[in-house]
């Protein structure tokens, strides 16, 4: 109950299927996409493709968000009804560069996103040493060191 976004269907786990077309609108500009809006700038857990998914619909069906099972806001949203384990999980990515989608991030914010992204890659690399963890822009390995490099250049 309540996995996801408060716009996101109830039991359901959303995620973004990174291999679904691009859906145009009719002034030809993109539909909002799920790796656009929230992959590229928060952590993220990727996932193996040998699980069932379920295509929703693209759009809105109610006005009642947590009542669209069936329907995505993204283009590239699938959902998934069960609990995934840790068994299906290949890595975890986190967004090094701190690109910004809706605002320019100040220097204080970077660092702090930094400083959280290091401590739960800590974590990781102590408690789940098995679970890779990689720079969504480059698709590399990162350590708590690149994270520490990564605060150095904020503050220069």
């Amino acid at each position: 109950i309540n996995k996801n976004h408060k716009e996101s269907p109830d039991n359901q786990i959303c995620l973004c299927d990174t291999t679904k077309p691009v859906l145009y609108q009719e002034d030809g500009l993109p539909y909002v996409s799920s790796f656009e809006q929230f992959v590229l700038y928060s952590p993220t857990l990727v996932f193996s493709r040998d699980f069932d998914v379920i295509t929703p619909q693209y759009g809105n069906n109610n006005e009642d968000e947590s009542e669209n099972k069936g329907y995505a806001d993204c283009y590239d949203e699938v959902h998934y009804d069960k609990d995934l384990s840790l068994s299906h999980l290949k890595f975890i990515t986190f967004p090094l560069l701190l690109k910004d989608k809706d605002k320019v991030l100040s220097t204080k914010d970077k660092i702090q996103n930094l400083e959280v992204f290091k401590n739960n890659i800590l974590i990781i690399s102590r408690d789940f040493h098995t679970i890779p963890v990689k720079d969504i822009y480059t698709g590399c390995d990162i350590t708590v060191e690149d994270v520490e490099k990564q605060i150095l250049k904020q503050r220069q």
